[in-house]
């Protein structure tokens, strides 16, 4: 638990003091912090800024664990609409995608049938398989507030669309013998609306 700790706190002193101490002012080329978008992606995110006013992004995430996985990753393009000294509006088109894995080693089943009320089902256990992964683009607008020059706060919505596949299944020999069990793997396209935040330190 210790290092996890360490690495975020490393990690924030980096971005908050280090890099701003060695950097010169005036114009900056790189941008680190973190953002979040609903629903697709989040994490920590890189900015270019050598061609601005187009501005180059990527954010990403990796989560592992030994039953389970959530990583995204995603590429952005902005270009700044409006700038002034204390603020930039701008326009953003990316795309990226994201992919979740979990595993239930002992999910347990009831059998779907007809019971007295006073007598107890046994349940089944059994293993349990969930994957899904989803693949998106979208186009935001948003604004940045920019406080001493340096540190950046945004405000992002738009609209999204992508491709989401879901995949349920049982490893466990004993699901072959099951026929009521909720398995599925389907695949379809889905809208919807994007909101972010984030914040970003310039060096």
């Amino acid at each position: 638990m210790r290092y996890p700790i360490a690495l975020i706190i490393s990690f924030l002193l980096t971005a908050l003091i280090i890099l701003p101490a060695t950097a010169e002012t005036g114009e900056y080329k790189w941008g680190i912090g973190i953002q979040g978008n609903y629903p697709l992606w989040g994490g920590l995110s890189i900015k270019y800024l050598g061609f601005h006013p187009i501005d180059l992004l990527v954010i990403g995430r990796i989560y592992l664990n030994k039953s389970e996985n959530d990583s995204s990753f995603v590429g952005a393009v902005s270009c700044s609409l409006l700038e002034t000294k204390y603020s930039r509006t701008y326009i953003m088109i990316g795309g990226g995608g994201r992919s979740k894995r979990q595993d239930w080693q002992d999910w347990r089943y009831y059998p779907k049938r007809v019971i007295p009320p006073d007598e107890y089902t046994e349940p089944i256990v059994l293993k349990r398989s969930e994957r899904s992964s989803t693949l998106g683009v979208g186009i935001m607008f948003g604004n940045e507030f920019i406080l001493f020059s340096r540190y950046g706060f945004n405000l992002e919505f738009g609209q999204g669309i992508g491709r989401v596949h879901e995949k349920v299944e049982y490893p466990d020999p004993k699901a072959s013998e099951l026929t009521d069990l909720d398995r599925r793997d389907e695949a379809w396209f889905q809208s919807s609306f994007v909101f972010g935040f984030g914040f970003h330190v310039y060096f």
